[in-house]
Parts: C-alpha cells; structure tokens; sequence
C-alpha cells in the first residue's frame, strides 16, 4: 500500500506540474504567434518538452494501475 501511494502522489504531483507547464508556459501564445517564424521554433521546442512530461507521466499512471491490480489481486485470493 505504501508503494501505491508513493506512486500516486508522485504522478499528482506530475499532474499538478503538467498544468502549471501548460498554464505558464503554453497559454499565452496567440494564434498568431504560431505563424511567426521568429516564435513558432521556441513553441515547437515546448510542446515537444510537453509531448515528453506527458508521456513520462502517463508511464506513471501505469505504474499505480499496475499496484493497484497487484493490490486487488492479493486481497481477493
């Protein structure tokens, strides 16, 4: 049990981190901003870094799926 939490936590943790990220960070580009050939590489180069924290975070959720079957698995045998 206190391996699910401590993964739990860690990927609430993530998820809070995510948001603040996307918040932050990807928010406050315009439509426009997207066609500028001077910020469109640096917009690029953050969704990429997103496109990863997600991914390492959905390997998280996994993670505490994978507890929590092994959990329910040993209290009903």
């Amino acid at each position: 049990m206190r391996e699910l939490d401590f993964k739990l936590k860690a990927f609430e943790k993530d998820k809070v981190d995510l948001n603040k990220f996307l918040k932050n960070e990807l928010d406050c580009y315009k439509a426009l901003d997207y066609e500028d050939f001077q910020k469109n590489h640096e917009i690029v180069k953050k969704v990429r870094t997103f496109k990863g924290r997600i991914e390492d975070t959905e390997k998280k959720l996994k993670d505490v799926e994978d507890v929590l079957n092994e959990v329910e698995r040993s209290l009903t045998e």
